[in-house]
């Protein structure tokens, strides 16, 4: 009887309404703690636009980010860093950490998101535009978008009082409650455990990952289950190698077949979140 559309950056394809999403891409770089060595994290200035940009430990790496650029590209494809986004954050690092001398080889890898933000209309600066929550209706279907992780609760509360799911009374009844709608982190020690065993490349996690998570291909082992991929250097080929015997008896790959798995998962690693050559770099061939 009542369809909430709750589609992020794609809002505005199922919403039948005229479009309100301002699509902003954001990328990070995962930098070997070696050369940049944090034990917490930072808010740092950047030196050309005065965004903060933060840089924290992540899993055993060093993170960089993040950016905010418009993202007219097609939304069916997955989201990657741009060699002008990858200088951006170098020449924030070598900026005010002058001693580091950070380069792309220093990088591991890079991720890329698509932040779904209600545009003003008024074309400002991305960083400018406010990152308020929307929800609408049209054609029986109330659309929910914008807004950010911080403010889940109040965005779900309006989705479904404007749904008529609940009424004012219990909209404002929700505002005012402290409960939290989650598990601690500090109440799952079992799970933190786990998740830190697997990005050691732990062959009795990954075991259980391949058991019961259905992974279908090498990247989702890689990418999705675990972050491996991410927070090795080389896409983590040295760990593929020591693995590769556990996931072909797993999951019944030939030779042939594990060979053209791992030419998808380096091929999808390099383009989607390798470390792109800089725009001067591409213009000279």
């Amino acid at each position: 009887r009542r369809v909430i559309s709750a589609t992020g950056a794609w809002a505005d394809r199922f919403s039948g309404s005229d479009p309100r999403v301002r699509p902003l891409r954001g990328s990070h770089l995962f930098v070997n703690p070696e050369r940049l060595p944090v034990k917490d994290c930072l808010t740092v200035m950047h030196p050309d636009d005065g965004r903060p940009v933060f840089v924290f430990p992540w899993e055993g790496v060093t993170c960089v980010g993040t950016t905010d650029l418009d993202h007219p590209q097609d939304m069916d494809i997955e989201a990657a860093a741009s060699g002008q986004e990858v200088d951006y954050l170098l020449r924030l690092i070598n900026s005010q950490f002058p001693k580091v001398d950070l380069n792309r080889d220093d990088i591991y890898s890079t991720i890329a998101g698509v932040r779904p933000v209600i545009a003003s209309g008024k074309g400002m600066d991305p960083s400018k535009e406010r990152r308020d929550h929307a929800v609408w209706g049209e054609n029986g279907i109330v659309t929910v978008s914008g807004g950010k992780l911080t403010t889940f609760r109040l965005i779900a509360l309006d989705a479904l009082l404007a749904s008529g799911l609940i009424d004012s009374a219990a909209h404002k009844r929700g505002q005012k409650t402290t409960e939290p709608g989650f598990i601690p982190i500090s109440d799952a020690p079992q799970a933190v455990d786990a998740f830190l065993h697997a990005n050691q490349g732990d062959p009795v996690f990954i075991q259980w990952i391949l058991d019961n998570e259905d992974v279908v291909h090498l990247d989702d082992l890689m990418l999705r289950r675990t972050r491996l991929g991410l927070l090795l250097p080389e896409a983590g080929k040295g760990l593929l190698d020591s693995l590769r015997q556990q996931i072909q008896s797993t999951l019944g790959w030939d030779d042939a077949y594990w060979e053209e798995e791992r030419r998808r998962y380096l091929e999808i690693h390099q383009r989607y979140y390798g470390v792109p050559a800089s725009p001067a770099q591409q213009a000279a061939g």
